[in-house]
């Protein structure tokens, strides 16, 4: 990540939680789950793996969405 501002902060926060929840299987973990949580980060502008990657998010929480994604 370059150079964040205040809404790549914002997404990221956002991603993380909705991550951190869908593997703790509190959102689901069935396909149609990742299907829905894709569609609501989408919302944000984030529409793949790389996207997460390309505002900074990394470790476990780059996990939950390699989940997501699959």
């Amino acid at each position: 990540m370059t150079s964040a501002n205040g809404n790549d902060f914002f997404k990221m926060g956002a991603l993380v939680a909705v991550g951190e929840l869908f593997d703790m299987g509190m959102l689901g973990s069935s396909d149609d789950q990742r299907t829905e949580v894709r569609h609501f980060i989408r919302s944000f502008g984030v529409d793949s793996i790389e996207d997460v990657e390309g505002l900074g998010i990394t470790g476990p929480y780059l996990a939950d969405f390699v989940k997501v994604f699959e």
